[in-house]
């Protein structure tokens, strides 16, 4: 330590001004030999060189090995020596500094999959410049770069130590695509000589530190694709060396600061995929330099700036998925470096016409708003660059200009949902490199060009929703690479589907509805093996289902309702295993459901209904547990049905099955007098209307939970109603849908259920909630109407006529907020509930034919029904709408007994003898009638 002090001192003594002079005005000397080296490193050297300034200024102590052996000559040498070795000695200790901070981040990862670190160990390579990823400057041997960007199946798990801090000549940290937790270290603000950040593609949480303000020569921030929160610091614009900033991808919310339009360097700012609110500042429009700016899906509001036309050098602009008004602005047709322009989904309006005069155009997305006026009609004098122009779902008008097929690179277009008109223009048929061609929802006329079959790259090609007429080109079969062909609701289409299209091996997508499409469906259809969805409902097919549609592994969706098919269902269609959805509903389909669709593990819904089916329904559902919809009304299917009902899978999330319709069919026998429930624990709807079924309504069916639509009208049920009513939660309980959204491809073929509410068919989405209906008509049930029935406080429709019913009515029926009640033809007595009068809901009553007496209850809708909700039958009751009651009524209230006939003769003898006493007796009276 003593010798330590002593160079101290002799260096103090000896070397005090000369230090100051090399600090100041020289660089040390092994520094001077790299005048080559980068401006980069300027800062480098000015921090090294300050540090080596406060060495003297701070107690250290020193290893004394590195003075070992030192010869120390005359004062000039000794002074050369101690500087030399106090150089060395500094930058010795900044070097381990940087180890230890390398190995203290190390630390900070938990799970290093690929060992990417695994060579950072001083045990076997103490040189951590050759560590993976890191860099060294050759002048000073300090870290001034460390990149670990990850690889899949190679990211690192763990938290960003921030020691990482002490890497105090760090310009460039890039830890990208890992699996980093955690906040970012606000140390990282101490790195003062920090250019580069690079934190994208992690999970790291928390906000974004205002201290990265401080490293003021950062060019480069990107912290995107993280889940960081709170709002973009306004402080960072004091950097005003920024470049880039990326902080997309995250949760930030709150304004985008004006300030950032401060940023003269200012390249690229990505901030899509957040929550910032405000506007667009305005101030962008001072950044000269900007290329980049995507702000898409956030909530921002107000207009586009206008300032942003003084940006020359801006390629991509993004602002779709906002709620951002006004147009875009006119200026935008001076940009002649503008490529890319996304403002889909927003309120904007105006036209986009002017644009065609911005020859760099690339790719335009302005999907979802207000567009009025004509669509462009060129992209510069070249049109080279245009690839995409998609606009659809706006006011667009007029033609869609043939001249965009003069755009070389044109390769998709999208203008469906507007008001475009005229033909198609066959011209489009030059474009080569055409792939998507999207003009569907418009009122375009004429024919499907044939010469589309020259369309090599084609694979979306949507022209349902139009007005057009001819035949489907069989040539388009040409068009090998063609995924999607969309030609329905076009109502003057006619011909037949080409057979051809069984070459087309890429087709998922073939839908052909509401058209005038006729004949058979071609057989050679089985050949595309890619097809997912095969729509072709409303049109006037006939024939058979082809069975080679068995041979189409990857169908998802078969829809052929409505037609003129015959013959049976194809047992083939087992081989489908991925089937989801079947829909052969309204044709003349014979024969019986076949049993082998028990292999169509993943069916969801079976719509056959309005057939000629007949036979037993006998499908083994234990491996079924898709199954959401059977619908088969209006056949001559017979059997017992709870028979395949007792497979389904009882555990807990088993099945799925919420709708069963057989109304209107040959089911016959008993339903089972017990059940396991719990196998149709999601039954909503169950409709068996229509049929012979016979014996008593089984206990259990009050216990089915879910349960909100029960037809069991028109059949030869007998006995009571025995239960416990308040098991029916879906009559009693707001019961959410417990089916998702079908996609966009089959939302059109949802099943409906069709019930008949007092002789009208009403007709309600399968899964509608607050829509509930129990229908029990036409039986020979007999007994008193359940009390406990007044509990289900959310049934719509109830109808008990046309049964044996005696007794009151439930005294409470008035609880149950009922749009329609039906109890007419029973043998039910008494009068009528009060509790009726509270129900301000119900629309239809009928009472008719019972033996109800007394006056109808007043001040309520009672009095608004027609006479027919009463009679004929209940010849005992009176009151509005009714004939008012008279003494001839039946039964009366105390007042109306007075006009009954014994009533009547005392009354009239009682007012005669008083009137004769008062005549003879009283002295007034007498008095008058002698003045007479």
């Amino acid at each position: 330590m003593k010798t330590i002090v002593l160079l101290l001192v002799m260096y103090l003594l000896l070397m005090g001004h000369s230090v100051a002079n090399v600090v100041a005005e020289d660089w040390p000397e092994d520094w001077e030999d790299e005048v080559e080296e980068t401006t980069e490193f300027v800062n480098v050297r000015r921090e090294e060189a300050t540090r080596f300034r406060k060495l003297f200024s701070i107690g250290n102590e020193f290893d004394a090995s590195i003075f070992a052996g030192e010869a120390v000559g005359d004062d000039e040498d000794a002074s050369s020596k101690v500087e030399s070795h106090g150089r060395r000695l500094l930058q010795a200790a900044n070097i381990l500094d940087d180890q230890n901070a390398l190995l203290e981040f190390k630390k900070g990862i938990s799970v290093d999959p690929n060992s990417t670190l695994q060579g950072w160990n001083t045990s076997t390579n103490q040189d951590h410049c050759a560590w993976a990823g890191v860099t060294c400057s050759n002048i000073t041997n300090r870290v001034i770069g460390l990149n670990l960007t990850g690889v899949p199946g190679a990211k690192l798990i763990g938290r960003i130590n921030p020691n990482i801090s002490s890497l105090s000549s760090l310009m460039s940290l890039t830890l990208t695509q890992h699996f980093l937790t955690g906040f970012i270290p606000v140390e990282l603000g101490n790195l003062k000589n920090l250019k580069l950040l690079n934190l994208h593609d992690n999970n790291l949480t928390g906000s974004i530190p205002p201290q990265l303000s401080n490293c003021t020569l950062l060019q480069s921030l990107d912290v995107g694709s993280n889940n960081l929160t709170g709002s973009l610091p306004r402080e960072l614009a004091q950097c005003t060396q920024l470049v880039k900033i990326d902080v997309s991808s995250n949760n930030l919310v709150g304004e985008i600061h004006a300030d950032f339009g401060t940023l003269r360097n200012l390249s690229s700012f990505l901030g899509m995929h957040n929550d910032f609110t405000g506007i667009i500042p305005e101030s962008f429009g001072n950044c000269s330099r900007l290329e980049s700016l995507a702000l898409n899906d956030n909530h921002l509001e107000g207009t586009i700036p206008t300032s942003l036309e003084n940006c020359p050098d801006l390629q991509g602009f993004l602002v779709g998925f906002n709620n951002i008004t006004g147009t875009l602005p006119r200026g935008f047709s001076k940009l002649q470096k503008l490529s890319i322009v996304y403002f889909q989904y927003n309120k904007m309006t105006g036209q986009l016409d002017f644009l065609q005069n911005c020859s760099g155009m690339w790719q335009i997305h302005g999907e979802n708003n207000n567009l009025t006026g004509p669509l462009p009609t060129f992209f510069g004098k070249t049109c080279e660059n245009l690839t995409h122009l998609f606009v659809s779902d706006n006011q667009f008008s007029g033609p869609l200009p043939g001249s965009l097929a003069d755009c070389p690179q044109l390769e998709n277009i999208g203008v469906s949902n507007n008001n475009l008109s005229g033909t198609i223009p066959a011209v489009f048929s030059k474009c080569p490199r055409m792939q998507n061609f999207q003009v569907d929802g418009n009122r375009f006329t004429g024919t499907i060009p044939t010469a589309f079959s020259n369309w090599s790259n084609i694979e979306y090609a949507y022209f349902q929703g139009n007005d057009l007429e001819g035949t489907i080109p069989a040539s388009l079969w040409n068009c090998s690479k063609l995924v999607q062909l969309h030609l329905n609701s076009n109502p003057k289409l006619t011909g037949v589907i080409p057979p051809e299209f069984g070459r087309l091996q890429k087709l998922q997508n073939l839908v052909v509805f509401n058209t005038k499409v006729y004949g058979e469906i071609p057989a050679t259809l089985g050949n595309c093996s890619d097809l997912m969805n095969l729509v072709l409902n409303n049109n006037s097919l006939n024939g058979t289902i082809p069975e080679t549609l068995g041979n189409l592994v990857n169908l998802t969706l078969l829809i052929l309702s409505d037609n003129q098919l015959e013959g049976q269902i194809p047992t083939t269609l087992a081989n489908c295993s991925i089937l989801q959805r079947i829909d052969f509903s309204n044709n003349s389909l014979t024969g019986a459901i076949p049993s082998s669709l028990q292999g169509c593990y993943s069916l969801s819904t079976v719509l056959v209904d309005n057939n000629k089916l007949e036979g037993q329904f006998s499908l083994d559902m234990s491996n079924m547990s898709k199954l959401q919809t059977v619908s088969a009304r209006s056949n001559l299917i017979t059997g017992d049905l709870f028979a395949s009902l007792a497979t389904l899978n009882s555990t807990s999330g088993g099945n799925q099955l919420g709708t069963l319709d057989f109304t209107e069919n040959n089911l016959n026998g008993a339903m089972p007098t017990t059940f396991d429930v719990e196998k149709l624990s999601s039954l909503h709807v169950l409709l068996l209307g229509k049929n012979n079924l016979q014996g008593p309504i089984p206990s259990w069916i009050w216990d089915l939970p879910n349960l909100q639509v029960l037809e069991l009208s028109n059949n030869n049920l007998t006995g009571t109603l025995s239960g416990n009513f308040s098991n029916l939660h879906g009559f009693i309980d707001t019961v959410a849908n417990s089916t998702t959204s079908p996609d966009d491809s089959s939302s059109t073929y949802i099943q409906n259920v069709v019930i008949t509410v007092s002789g009208r068919t009403v007709t309600y989405n399968t899964f509608l909630s607050y829509v509930n209906s129990m229908q029990l008509s036409h039986n020979q049930l007999m007994g008193e109407i359940p009390v406990d029935v007044t509990k289900l406080v959310k049934m719509t429709y109830l109808d008990f006529s046309w049964n044996s019913f005696t007794g009151n009515i439930p005294e409470n029926i008035g609880d149950i907020p009922l749009t329609s009640l039906d109890l007419s033809n029973n043998f039910l007595s008494g009068e009528i509930p009060q509790s009726l009068t509270k129900n301000a809901k119900l629309q239809t009553l009928s009472l008719s034919n019972n033996s109800l007496s007394g006056q109808i209850p007043t001040g309520s809708q009672l009095q608004s029904q027609n006479i027919s909700a009463f009679r004929p039958g209940n010849e005992d009751l009176c009151g509005p709408p009714l004939p008012l009651c008279t003494f001839e009524s039946g039964h009366g209230n105390a007042f109306t007994d007075l006009f009954t006939v014994p009533g009547f003769v005392v009354g009239f003898f009682t007012g005669f003898l008083t009137v004769a006493f008062t005549c003879f007796f009283w002295k007034p009276a007498q008095n008058f009638i002698h003045r007479r």
